[in-house]
């Protein structure tokens, strides 16, 4: 895959620093709600835990081991997942776009 512009890159560097703040304090609000429930501490705890692995999965493929040359595959994980919204991507290139476009699109066929 071509390398990513340098604008398209800082763009994405700046929207994911952000993206990843507002994803984590979903998440502790969320937690937050989970803690507060009724019912067994044990069910509880097991989906927090359950709901925590999730959230660090996307984490983990969406913000861990930024690089350029996967830049376009974690922008479109993001883009899929709803951490960032359309018009975020709609900042980058029309090249940049595509290829997100394109790559979201192969990942909802399979």
């Amino acid at each position: 895959m071509k390398r990513i512009p340098d604008d398209d890159w800082k763009t994405w560097r700046l929207t994911s620093a952000v993206a990843l703040e507002r994803f984590c304090a979903e998440a502790l609000e969320r937690v937050r709600a989970l803690t507060l429930r009724e019912g067994s501490a044990h069910t509880r705890y097991r989906e927090l835990f359950a709901f925590l692995r999730e959230r660090d999965d996307i984490i983990v493929a969406i913000f861990n081991d930024q690089r350029r040359s996967n830049a376009y595959l974690q922008m479109a994980r993001a883009l899929s997942e709803g951490v960032i919204h359309p018009n975020q991507i709609a900042k980058l290139s029309d090249e940049s776009q595509a290829k997100i476009r394109m790559i979201v699109g192969i990942e909802s066929e399979s």
